[in-house]
């Protein structure tokens, strides 16, 4: 996720997950990340900050940027969102490739929890 974001503004490649994970380290479940812990990362890796608390994602209003997006019971697994200046919406899972909205992320993983990356 973290490469996606790093990569994204350039529209160029800046470093594959590799290249973060050999700077900053690796985020294997063995390192057993909470969702703080794992934003802090997420920060550091990025050069952006996260926002003080969860926002809605799906509101009307959300503001356009990037999205870390925690799924699953317990919130484990983190998905890129975006939401683009012209209000549309998508979620991104590095790891498996694949794209999706919200309802579909809900269908796959459950809970949702996102976070503004400014």
């Amino acid at each position: 996720m973290c490469a996606v974001v790093r990569n994204k503004p350039a529209k160029n490649f800046e470093g594959s997950a590799d290249d973060v994970e050999r700077v900053f380290g690796s985020v294997a479940r063995a390192r057993r990340l909470d969702e703080l812990k794992a934003l802090e990362y997420i920060q550091e890796a990025t050069g952006l900050t996260v926002s003080a608390r969860p926002v809605a994602f799906m509101a009307e209003d959300a503001a356009s940027g990037h999205y870390a997006v925690f799924v699953g019971e317990p919130l484990s697994h983190a998905l890129y969102g975006r939401v683009l200046p012209d209000g549309r919406k998508f979620l991104y899972d590095a790891q498996s490739g694949v794209r999706m909205d919200w309802a579909q992320a809900q269908q796959r993983y459950g809970r949702l929890r996102a976070w503004l990356l400014e």
